[in-house]
């Protein structure tokens, strides 16, 4: 912040957040041992490191040297060396911190192939249609997060704006992640109203006393 005011407002949570929460789930759910990959770029490096992190926080084991995220090579066309590598480290669970078109398809083949029990999880950088269609079989099983909840718990405003959606596209879910598009316009149009100008200073005031 260097003019040492709030300045940016988020209606989602962040990906360190969302790698934290997948950890918690993955040990929830009795994995202690990970390991933990990501595809190079700041999205992946981001919420591995994160997701990384805090599973070490809560009891688990990150079986790298340093206990955090290791890259791939999102160009490779074989993952067969890093899938060996994976099942040789007697990890029970992988991360994959990654967004889909990063080699995800042949990656998730690859370490299933080598050990088709392990459980993966992976984050919304790979939770879309595209990624599961790539992936093909070796994506069914995938543990997958994104930053919100699912529209199916939607309650209030956010219900109505759901079902109001799926009737004007003929049954059709809204992708997750619309609804908080949606509710990041109401946040911007109330502010608008509250403040009364278009000063953009009284108007950033005004929106973040609505976000709070």
């Amino acid at each position: 912040y260097p003019n040492n005011y709030l300045n940016y407002a988020r209606d989602i949570n962040t990906d360190d957040v969302q790698g934290g929460a997948s950890s918690e789930w993955a040990y929830s759910l009795g994995f202690k041992t990970a390991y933990v990959i990501d595809d190079g770029q700041t999205y992946g490096q981001g919420i591995g490191r994160a997701w990384a992190q805090h599973f070490g926080k809560i009891g688990g084991k990150v079986v790298r040297a340093n206990g955090t995220t290791e890259d791939y090579d999102p160009s490779a066309t074989d993952y067969q060396a890093l899938a060996q590598k994976i099942k040789a480290s007697g990890a029970d669970v992988v991360f994959i911190g990654a967004i889909t078109g990063q080699g995800t398809a042949k990656l998730w083949k690859d370490i299933r192939s080598v050990n088709p029990s392990i459980a993966i999880f992976g984050p919304d950088g790979v939770n879309e249609k595209s990624w599961f269609t790539g992936a093909g079989s070796a994506a069914v099983g995938t543990y997958l997060t994104f930053g919100g909840v699912d529209v199916s718990q939607l309650t209030g405003t956010g219900k109505t704006w759901a079902q109001a959606y799926e009737a004007a596209n003929s049954g059709t879910q809204p992708p997750f992640y619309a609804a908080y598009g949606h509710a990041a316009g109401q946040i911007i149009l109330n502010a608008l109203t509250l403040a009364g100008t278009n000063d953009r200073y009284a108007v950033l005031q005004a929106m973040m006393a609505t976000a709070n």
